[in-house]
């Protein structure tokens, strides 16, 4: 009760004074807090500065391995590369009369397993001709390249089969024909690509050859033509112009001259005495000319 008798005896310029005191605390409060605030920020501005020079070495660190290949992908290259060169293949010298690729994977897939298989078809010409004849109308290839995936399967196959009979199933057609098989050292599927875009280029190049070749004497015939065509209007024309002589054949005879031929007999000829004596005089003065 006494307080409250006290503070409602207070005047309006005590009040106001006792406001202005808690302001000026509370001023005081705050600007220390501030100042707290501040120093705690310099701490950690100075953690972050020495943070920071850390992180710089790491950086540099980073940096200088950032000039060679990150290590994720060296092994992949290296991998692909081993991959390729355990790869071996075989090459087919002779393919057995229409055989397919599924066939030759079909009886060499027992002894390993078998990659990629290309085999020649045989030449477009010999082809027409065999249809020509009545042969058979079926693809036929000539030679052929077989992938095994692991070296020493192609190795052993090349060793094991060559010369020797396919067999198989005595019905088979060819259960008598013989492997003609023999393995690539060093070689790899790539030079075989490299191979067959050669050739391809190659067959390109003849091929534009004989076509300029061949618009070339084109070009040469209709010019032979052209002339023969204005030969014959110039006849015409000469015809139009003289029609008298238009209806008489041309008889030309052409004349050359010629020396006449010297006949040995008419003016006689020498004896042996006489031109033995001719030689003689002649002789003599070479002689007294050289004395």
């Amino acid at each position: 009760m006494a307080r409250k008798v006290d503070d409602k005896a207070k005047t309006p310029v005590e009040e106001v004074a006792e406001n202005v005191v808690e302001q000026d605390h509370e001023d005081q409060e705050e600007s220390a807090e501030e100042g707290v605030a501040d120093n705690g920020g310099g701490v950690d501005e100075a953690e972050n500065d020495d943070q920071g020079g850390d992180d710089g070495k790491t950086d540099d660190r980073e940096g200088n391995g950032n000039d060679e290949l990150p290590d994720l992908l060296v092994p992949k290259k290296r991998k692909k590369k081993d991959e390729s060169e355990k790869k071996g293949v075989v090459y087919m010298s002779r393919v057995p009369p229409f055989m397919k690729p599924d066939h030759v994977r079909r009886l060499l897939s027992e002894y390993g397993p078998i990659g990629r298989i290309y085999l020649v078809e045989e030449d477009k010409t010999a082809r027409k001709r065999r249809l020509k004849n009545g042969g058979n109308r079926q693809v036929n290839f000539t030679e052929g390249w077989i992938e095994f995936k692991r070296k020493k399967d192609a190795k052993s196959v090349a060793k094991a089969l060559n010369t020797t009979l396919i067999g198989g199933k005595k019905r088979s057609k060819y259960h008598d024909d013989i492997w003609n098989l023999k393995y690539l050292k060093g070689f790899q599927w790539t030079h075989l690509t490299e191979k067959v875009a050669y050739e391809n280029r190659v067959r390109d190049q003849k091929l534009r050859l004989e076509v300029a070749q061949a618009a070339k004497e084109n070009a040469a015939f209709l010019e032979r033509v052209d002339q023969a065509k204005k030969l014959e209007k110039m006849v015409e024309r000469k015809h139009a112009l003289h029609p008298e002589t238009a209806d008489v054949p041309e008889n030309i005879r052409r004349t050359f001259r010629q020396n006449e031929a010297v006949d040995k007999t008419a003016h006689g000829s020498l004896d042996d005495s006489a031109a033995a004596s001719m030689l003689g005089k002649v002789f003599k003065k070479r002689k007294v000319q050289d004395s």
